[in-house]
């Protein structure tokens, strides 16, 4: 029993190096914040706020109901992709350019609203992302593997 479980860990051990050494040491981030609301007319009402100068951090700590970064104006830092829980922020963010403030942005946790602020092409990823990032390779990879797999249940 003991070798059998042995034996498991270490393919699975000899998998997940296989599979996360692709992973670049260093790649394109984005450095963000965001605004999220609980409802479309907030986030329309942020927004009009925006647009006649109001300050972005000032509307973060304000209104947004990420606890983790309303009190830093909505601060995310720099992130790689395939980072954030929300795909959709993730998404707008990487596709905007540095200084520009998005429009609505829909995801499972509210109304965002994201301003880029800084985008690096070749940023050195932190050791607690690139831990983050190595578990999506593997669990998507896990995921492929089900996606594929022909199983089989005789009773």
């Amino acid at each position: 029993e003991f070798r059998t479980i042995l034996r498991s860990q270490m393919i699975i051990q000899i998998m997940n190096l296989r599979i996360t050494e692709t992973i670049p040491e260093s790649m394109e981030q984005v450095h963000a914040r965001h605004i999220v609301v609980d409802s479309i007319e907030t986030a329309n009402f942020v927004l009009t706020q925006l647009d006649i100068g109001t300050d972005f951090a000032i509307l973060a700590s304000e209104y947004s109901l990420d606890e983790s970064t309303r009190m830093n104006g909505g601060d995310l830092g720099f992130f790689p992709r395939d980072f954030l829980f929300s795909l959709q922020v993730e998404k707008v963010a990487f596709s905007m350019k540095e200084g520009e403030i998005s429009g609505v942005v829909e995801s499972d946790f509210g109304y965002h609203i994201v301003q880029v602020i800084e985008k690096d092409l070749d940023r050195p990823v932190p050791p607690g992302v690139m831990q983050h990032l190595r578990e999506v390779a593997f669990n998507r990879w896990i995921t492929e593997l089900w996606s594929t797999a022909d199983v089989e249940r005789s009773i």
